[in-house]
């Protein structure tokens, strides 16, 4: 899916950035080229499996990670065949397939490879070979479908470098891929594990080593070819024993414990598995608070309370697993024939639910039947898929009562979009994958797409693709034919689209690359430096300086040179011709400003071991601490540690504003200090950590717990933080590192994944002291409809609108985002453009309000404005004008007429 747009819309203010990007936790859909070839059959080995899998490469749209329930035996073969980049087959190659379970093939020496006994469904298949790797590739197998062909290219080399808290490398660690779980790959003497070929995109890797806690840390890997590095830390563990029971106080066996991920930031352990007294031991958990989960085949899946980890291993864990629903029923066409080996996926239904209830997805049965045991006691959005159709989406309500078996679905939304492919030159592309997105720039709501996925198609030998099974309603289509990932042709707008065309054009211009050098100012190669793209993913610059950006889809691009000794560059308007290499000759950069300074305690004295971070914004969720850091140095922040004298050099800062903040995992947090705009190096500074305490809550409404709603954390007059936690089923919440003084709670309810609603409290905390807080949303009966309105002579073409309690009057991003963590917010809305859905804020109690409108004039469709518009967040002007809500009408409205938005600078 398209996630930079999305992640580019809802960041027009770097707090809703956070707030978007934690909960939403988009994915790419990866993509491949398929052809016709007779392949003949392999042996095929078959791993055994004895709970449903995470579907790792599948489109996941905006949902968390789907668990894919045991295959049933099926009918059907896929067939496919493994080429090199001449399209010559390749003998030898591994082909992974991710059924359940998960399944693998050797190739012929002329490539072919062959899976039988399958069912009709969406499938992921991998191929490698020692050096190159072709995929993930989305494949719906069908009756009648083609078989597939895999391109291997150059796979992309991670260098993983593991070492503890003192820095020391550890030897003999074990590093794996989340998407390669099976292949461990150890560390050397240096702490160094080196993984290849590894797809290009996003890679988690998880190290453990014994002693040790696991940790997992993530990245960004260029194109064919290139390296990656990235560190994890290893902390000494305690191990964590409990059990598990069901609601009458029995064991349960054979139920699977692990942590959970924070926020869908990469993260977890291996699970371990309950023996018949329902006990389980996790060897090693790193100091801190952590959450466990626990699943198993027939009960609704559950979280035990927060578990706090310090210095000696915690016992007595317990994990109360309620009765699983029951979902059964059958799938049919519209003439009421019953449909085999459809496709059935479980969700949360509404927004906030779909990322604290799991979601499966399983397959009918030859006769289209289907049961799920083991679902979340709520309420559910179901929906099935087949061939050629998908169903309406229906909602269960499971909290009423235990089962449902009468489901019925009936695949009757046939909706198709067809057209064809082209090159520059009007010459048909065969074989590449076709997607279609919810055009959210024309009113189209994509939340459906959480149960959905992304749809797609394969072009024919002609260039001519069909998509079905859409829902009614417009669409951005896109067509690819990148390498590995996939993501590189997403840079694409896309084509406008709705169901019932016949005759879209997409053209697809063979992909360029930008080739060139990065040098410090002085003649000397960067020890470490990373070239991006936008929202594009990255590569690292090689030893001699040299670098190159493969598969890029012609157009302007920004591009951006950060490292850890220099200070960030930005080149705009760097174009990519088709097929052609773009030699933007040698980058040369500075080494920008240095900070020093010391971290202390209240009373004076030197902390040693202090994390610093340097960053506009400096964000925190306990759990995924490190993960953040990776996040930080990525975006072009600073992350340091304190020596045994409390002190601190960070070098490479911008010449922009920024802000400083330290931390420990056991003393505390400074308030963020902010660092002035300038060229010279800034004074040194003193960073007063404070006292952690902590706080538990519930998230209410109208009397009842709400669930998966953002609560963001910010101590009064702390500077440019925020921590960042979610509310469990119950409602409740826990930050076990609040530091001493008087806080700001927020709860963030997504109304959509362009719109925020929120309700805040005041709270005051003591260091070593536990506080409980309740923070209520207000639910009223006005509905406020904003109008947006350019001047006269003035175009806007977009708008993003803040509705604040009171009198707010803010003039720029910058403000807005202080206003935004003072806690006075109401809710966030778009507007996008003359003609589409006017933003309404719904449930307002009678009162005092602000409406603060950011004017954007320019096409959000264009990957590059988004980029440029993060850049320059302080350039953005806003315009806010209070206006009194009252009890009555139940509808009431507000024009907020603004004038364009005003240039962004042009300057690096």
């Amino acid at each position: 899916m398209n996630r930079k747009l999305l992640a580019g819309l809802a960041g027009l203010v770097l707090v809703a950035l956070a707030v978007w990007l934690f909960a939403s936790r988009g994915d790419k859909s990866p993509t491949k080229n398929v052809e016709a070839k007779k392949p003949v059959s392999v042996d095929v080995k078959t791993p055994t499996a004895q709970k449903p899998a995470d579907d790792q490469a599948a489109p996941k749209g905006m949902a968390p990670k789907w668990q894919l329930d045991i295959d049933p035996e099926g009918p059907l073969r896929l067939e496919g065949q493994v080429v090199d980049a001449d399209g010559h087959g390749v003998g030898g190659a591994e082909v992974s397939l991710n059924s359940v379970p998960p399944r693998t093939a050797k190739t012929e020496d002329d490539g072919t490879f062959a899976f039988d006994k399958l069912v009709g469904r969406e499938y992921a298949l991998v191929a490698r070979t020692a050096d190159d790797v072709g995929g993930p590739i989305q494949y719906k197998l069908t009756e009648s479908s083609d078989p597939i062909v895999i391109r291997l290219a150059a796979g992309a080399t991670l260098v993983v470098t593991v070492s503890d808290d003192a820095g020391k490398p550890i030897e003999g660690a074990d590093v794996k891929l989340a998407s390669m779980t099976e292949r461990v790959t150890k560390t050397s003497a240096d702490g160094v594990a080196k993984i290849k070929p590894v797809t290009s995109g996003w890679a988690s890797v998880q190290a453990s080593a014994a002693g040790y806690a696991p940790n997992n840390a993530f990245t960004q890997l260029g194109g064919a070819g290139s390296t990656g590095n990235l560190k994890v830390t290893l902390h000494k563990g305690f191990a964590v024993t409990g059990r598990v029971i069901d609601e009458g106080g029995k064991p349960i066996e054979k139920a699977h414990i692990t942590t959970s991920d924070v926020l869908g930031i990469p993260g977890g352990i291996d699970p371990v598995v309950t023996d018949s007294k329902g006990q389980f031991s996790i060897p090693a958990l790193a100091p801190g608070s952590h959450i466990l989960v626990a699943t198993d085949e027939e009960h609704a899946p559950a979280r035990s309370a927060p578990v706090s980890v310090g210095e000696r291993p915690v016992t007595g864990v317990e994990i109360t697993m309620r009765a699983g629903g029951v979902l059964a029923g059958s799938v049919v066409d519209d003439t009421g024939k019953p449909v085999p080996y459809a496709t059935v996926r479980v969700g949360g239904s509404g927004m906030q639910d779909r990322y604290v209830i799991q979601s499966r997805q399983a397959t009918t049965d030859k006769l289209g039947a289907f049961e799920l045991k083991g679902l979340s006691r709520a309420k559910l959005s179901v929906r099935a898929e087949g061939d050629a159709a998908a169903s309406a989406i229906a909602t269960v309500d499971l909290t009423t009562e235990l089962a449902k078996k009468d489901l019925k679905l009936v695949l009757d939304v046939k909706g198709t979009i067809a057209g064809n492919v082209v090159d520059e030159s009007g010459q048909p592309v065969a074989e590449v994958q076709v997607n279609a997105f919810p055009d959210i720039l024309a009113g189209e709501a994509p939340e459906a797409l959480a149960l959905a996925g992304l749809s797609s198609a394969s072009t024919d030998g002609a260039g001519h693709f069909m998509i079905r099974g859409l829902p009614e309603g417009g669409y951005r289509v896109r067509a690819s034919r990148a390498s590995g990932s996939g993501e590189y042709d997403w840079g694409q707008q896309g084509v406008a689209a709705k169901t019932g065309d016949k005759n879209v054009k997409i053209t697809l211009q063979s992909p360029g690359s930008i080739v060139g050098k990065v040098m410090i100012d002085g003649g000397t190669v960067p020890k470490l430096a990373t070239v991006s793209l936008g929202f594009q993913t990255s590569t690292v610059v090689g030893a001699d300086g040299k670098f190159k950006l493969d598969d890029l889809t012609p157009r302007k691009y920004d591009l951006k040179v950060h490292g850890p000794d220099f200070a960030e560059t930005l080149q705009h308007d760097i174009e990519v011709k088709p097929g052609q290499p773009t030699d933007i000759g040698t980058i040369t950069v500075q080494r920008g400003r240095r900070l020093t300074g010391r971290v202390v305690d209240d009373k004076g004295n030197a902390v040693a071991g202090a994390r610093v971070k340097v960053g506009d914004m400096l964000y925190s969720m306990q759990g995924a601490e490190e993960q953040l850091d990776n996040w930080a140095e990525m975006s072009g922040g600073r992350v340091g540690v304190t020596d045994q004298d409390g002190r601190f050099s960070l070098l490479g800062l911008g010449k922009k504003r920024t802000s400083v903040i330290a931390d420990h995992a056991t003393r505390g947090r400074s308030n963020a200090l902010e660092i002035a705009e300038g060229t010279e190096d800034p004074p040194p500074v003193t960073l007063a950590i404070h006292g952690y305490g902590s706080l538990t809550g519930k998230v209410t409404s109208q009397g009842k717990p709400v669930a998966g709603v953002t609560i963001t954390d910010t101590p009064k007059g702390g500077g440019a933080q925020v921590q960042i936690a979610r509310s469990e089923a119950d409602g409740t919440f826990t930050l076990s590192k609040v530091t001493e003084g008087t806080h700001v709670l927020s709860a963030m309810q997504q109304g959509g994944f362009t719109s925020l609603k929120s309700a805040s409290t005041t709270v005051q905390v003591t260091a070593g002291k536990a506080t409980n807080v309740t923070i209520d949303i207000p639910v009223g009966s006005v509905t406020l409809s904003v109008v947006v309105k350019a001047l006269p002579n003035n175009q806007v073409d977009a708008a993003q609108i803040f509705l604040f309690r009171g009198v707010l009057a803010v003039k720029n991003a910058k403000e807005l985002n202080e206003g935004f963590l003072a806690g006075s917010v109401q809710g966030m809305k778009f507007w996008f453009g003359e003609g589409k859905p006017t933003p309404e804020f719904e449930e307002l109690v009678a009162g005092t309000y602000s409406v603060c409108t950011i004017p954007i004039t320019g096409d959000l469709n264009d990957a590059t404005f988004q980029a440029r518009i993060q850049e320059h967040l302080d350039a953005l002007k806003v315009y806010c004008k209070s206006t009194k809500v009252t009890e009555s009408p139940a509808k009431q409205t507000f024009i907020a007429e603004v004038p364009a938005m005003a240039p962004l600078p042009t300057n690096q």
